[in-house]
């Protein structure tokens, strides 16, 4: 994110159109509605004579556990709910732009008030028209510490956001906070007194509204003929299908059951690109797929066991299984196009060094450990890779495949873990990412990791508009987690699509919700 200069004004786009198309990138499906059958059938089009538009994305995550995005925000939830139920004050766009959504514009007032203009019109799924207040519900709704928010602890800096009139509010901050404007790409408006609902049928201001959830099975939405912009969606009916399965994954674009998949594994692009019609690509989007440690737990809560996992570990190879030969694997929790990348830093391969390490902590023999992964089609490949690296310095590793619901609930909920593989996204400004998973209260930080002077740190560089300081601030945040490694990153996540003709305008954007209000033009 860039800095915030004192009363900048940013007038966003009035007409809020949304992601454009990434370049070279098309993820978008067809399939059928609440009771109907698809009207699409691999790369053959519907028209309005053929009745309903109907489209459907085969989705790798498969399930979430429940569909409040503010509550639990992981790939299977944002990517569906998150994408067509609900609207934002600001809009991540698939290049990383933030534009206008329920805010057209906003002025930063001082540096610790930002006010935000609301746009006119804008009508919920439940009938009722959008006004400032629902903006301060909505926020303070997540920024209960009680409430379990996954937000809670990003949103501390706002001491109050207060109603100025109808269409206006204005966040009063306790101190400069940067990120400010990138979260609010990611939190959701709701009527509040739906808040209760928003687990089982929840109500936004999105493009699409709520219609059924059959669990393992699928997820439908329908047009909301009063969104804000008359131009979107394009389509009648949206359908989200849960497949983690490859080969239903697969199988389900082969066959037409959806025109579009997205997060299958690399090896598989070539023969969907060779399916009539078919498009396929990649997008890194602004996430990492991480190995993490129980730090809690012996022998993770010494640091030098640590290392010498993180020392045993080739990237370069991680990365290459997961997506093949031309990934780039990733060293620090920060994405290579943010501004605060720090090039310079890399983790070495040194297995020799990770066995003097070992013999250091007293277990110069090694030792055998349960490790975790996702079972999903991008990772399933990296489980041989891993264990081979391990034990090339001998630790044995037992990996055991979890559906994703299971090891969220294990790793992020019970802390019922030694150490895993599991991937994460955000809005683009670093705080979001690095505050949720490597501050001692952090809302993501399973690993119990806890380090004084990195608080300090990541507290100055969320507190600054200064480029250049934050800059600083984050190249020594990132040594410091290089040197003690809690989590080592080895790939920015990548999510492969296949689409057909019939789906073009869907998008993956980089905090993994969907473009879907522009799908089906």
């Amino acid at each position: 994110m860039s800095a915030l200069p004192r009363r900048q004004f940013l007038t966003l786009a009035a007409g809020g159109t949304g992601a454009a198309a990434l370049a070279g990138l098309l993820a978008a499906c067809g399939g059928s509605g609440s009771g109907t059958q698809p009207t699409t059938s691999g790369s053959a089009a519907t028209d309005d004579a053929a009745g309903p538009t109907v489209i459907t994305i085969g989705n790798s995550e498969g399930d979430p556990a429940n569909l409040d995005t503010g509550m639990q925000n992981t790939f299977a939830n944002l990517s569906t709910v998150g994408s067509a139920c609900h609207a934002y004050l600001l809009y991540l766009t698939a290049d990383g732009a933030l534009e206008g959504d329920l805010a057209t514009g906003y002025e930063a007032e001082s540096e610790t008030r930002i006010r935000f203009d609301l746009r006119e019109g804008v009508t919920f799924h439940n009938g009722r028209a959008m006004t400032a207040q629902d903006v301060v519900d909505s926020f303070e709704r997540l920024m209960d510490p009680e409430s379990g928010s996954p937000y809670a602890a990003l949103l501390t800096p706002i001491d109050s956001i207060e109603v100025l009139d109808d269409l206006t509010v204005a966040f009063n901050l306790s101190q400069p906070y940067a990120p400010l404007t990138a979260l609010c790409s990611q939190i959701p408006i709701i009527p509040i007194e739906t808040a209760d609902q928003q687990a089982t049928a929840p109500v936004g201001a999105g493009p699409f509204t709520f219609e059924a959830w059959e669990q393992d099975n699928f997820m439908a939405f329908t047009r909301f003929e009063d969104y804000y912009d008359a131009s979107f969606p394009k389509v009648d009916e949206i359908r989200f299908l849960p497949r983690g399965d490859a080969t239903a994954l697969r199988s389900g674009f082969q066959s037409g059951e959806s025109s579009a998949i997205a997060g299958f594994a690399w090896p598989e692009m070539e023969s969907l690109a060779s399916l009539e019609g078919a498009t396929v690509g990649t997008s890194y989007i602004n996430g990492f797929n991480y190995i993490s440690f129980n730090c809690r737990v012996a022998p993770f809560d010494d640091v030098r066991v640590r290392k010498a996992f993180s020392l045993a570990l080739d990237r370069t190879l991680m990365a290459t299984a997961e997506n093949g030969p031309d990934a780039e694997p990733a060293h620090v929790l920060i994405a290579a196009t943010s501004p605060y990348f720090p090039a310079d830093l890399t983790a070495p391969f040194d297995p020799t060094e990770a066995r003097a390490l070992l013999d250091e902590a007293g277990i110069p023999e090694g030792f055998e450990v349960e490790a975790l992964i996702p079972d999903l089609p991008l990772l399933r490949p990296l489980e041989p890779v891993w264990q081979s690296l391990m034990a090339d310095v001998g630790i044995t590793l037992n990996t055991r495949l979890l559906p994703p619901a299971d090891y969220v609930a294990r790793v992020f909920t019970n802390f019922e873990f030694s150490v895993g593989i599991a991937g994460d996204s955000s809005a683009p400004d670093p705080a979001l990412f690095l505050d949720r998973y490597l501050m001692t209260d952090g809302a993501s930080n399973h690993m119990g990791y806890s380090n004084g002077e990195l608080d300090e740190i990541l507290a100055a560089a969320s507190a600054t508009f200064d480029e250049a300081e934050r800059t600083d601030l984050y190249h020594r945040a990132m040594e410091i987690v290089l040197e003690e490694a809690p989590i080592m990153p080895f790939i920015q996540i990548p999510v492969n699509t296949a689409v057909y003709p019939e789906a073009a305008g869907f998008t993956v954007r980089p905090n993994y919700l969907f473009e879907v209000r522009g799908a089906g033009s």
